[in-house]
């Protein structure tokens, strides 16, 4: 009974210790994110540009010591960025992305000084995103003679088909690692910087590469908790 009881004991202290320490919050910020383009086939060259967009959700903080922490979110990622492709005429085929995704992160930062404190934090892990919507526009040089739009240039503007197998298709599911640094106030407002890297290939064909990368500035607000409690 006696051993129970300290079971008992030590699972409250740990939950309280959880609870007095458990913060919350929303946050948001823009993107500058880039779909990396590379066509291993192609008689041309390719270039890809970064675009910006718009990242907002919020995040949940478990403490693992006074310093450590493990920092899971969920956001609506919207994400912008173009590519382009240069014939041996001089003449580019441009691609314009517009994709719309929710993006689970997960970090583990590591926090400087106690809480209630200026507290500057670096982060590390991954994240899993789930395409929703989005758009691609191709602006396309039209060099084949005979056809009603020879030697103009016109721009096709088609949802992306998740999933699919033609040229208006990208891959639903992406994933990768991700750093970050950021700056707390004793309040509980903080801001951070973060750079992400895609590890899955979102092209539709075998002999194309869609890589994503972004880079992204956001802040936010941590509620809940007790700022002056240190966990012993």
């Amino acid at each position: 009974m006696k051993k129970l009881f300290l079971l008992a004991a030590t699972v409250l202290s740990i939950s309280n210790v959880a609870t007095a320490q458990l913060h919350f919050g929303p946050e948001v910020g823009a993107t500058s994110s880039m779909l990396s383009f590379d066509n291993s086939t192609a008689g041309f060259g390719t270039s890809s540009n970064s675009g910006l967009g718009l990242k907002v959700g919020g995040l949940l903080e478990v403490p693992m010591s006074n310093h450590w922490y493990f920092q899971p979110g969920l956001f609506y990622d919207m994400r912008n960025s173009t590519a382009s492709q240069t014939y041996l005429n001089n003449k580019a085929n441009e691609y314009a992305w517009r994709v719309n995704s929710l993006e689970l992160p997960i970090n583990f930062v590591l926090k400087t000084h106690q809480e209630g404190h200026h507290r500057l934090w670096f982060a590390v892990g991954g994240y899993v995103s789930y395409g929703l919507s989005g758009e691609l526009k191709n602006t396309d040089y039209n060099a084949t003679p005979y056809t009603y739009y020879s030697g103009e240039t016109i721009t096709l503007s088609n949802d992306i088909d998740f999933d699919g197998k033609n040229p208006s298709s990208l891959s639903r599911l992406d994933y990768g690692a991700q750093a970050n640094v950021g700056f707390e106030f004793p309040m509980g407002l903080f801001i951070r910087a973060g750079y992400s890297k895609g590890f899955a290939n979102r092209a539709p064909y075998s002999n194309l590469t869609y890589n994503t990368s972004a880079i992204s500035v956001t802040i936010g607000y941590l509620f809940g908790g007790d700022r002056n409690f240190i966990i012993p």
